[in-house]
């Protein structure tokens, strides 16, 4: 399983890197100097953390803890209810033959 390194930024955002076996302390020195303001967290598993969609919407907790924007969140929600081309498609072709 992926290893990944959080940071929190000044604006409550989360920023992340992958962890290369090996390198990891290097790829900490380096970001953190390419970054000001930055509080580490508790490294966690790629399985520990939400979806790729959410990424730009994480947000830290005061308890170290991750959370999605609601607004973002509902938005991808929303966006996966709505029905594919093929379903619409399908449905116009149904509607055609009746």
């Amino acid at each position: 399983m992926a290893k990944i390194i959080l940071w929190e930024q000044a604006d409550g955002s989360i920023s992340y890197g992958v962890a290369v076996p090996g390198k990891e302390i290097r790829m900490v020195e380096q970001f953190e100097k390419s970054q000001s303001g930055l509080k580490r967290l508790p490294d966690r598993d790629a399985a520990e953390l939400p979806d790729k969609e959410y990424r730009n919407a994480w947000r830290a907790n005061p308890d170290g803890t991750i959370r999605i924007d609601a607004q973002i969140k509902q938005q991808i929600i929303n966006e996966r209810a709505r029905p594919s081309i093929e379903e619409r498609l399908a449905a116009l072709e149904a509607k055609q033959t009746r």
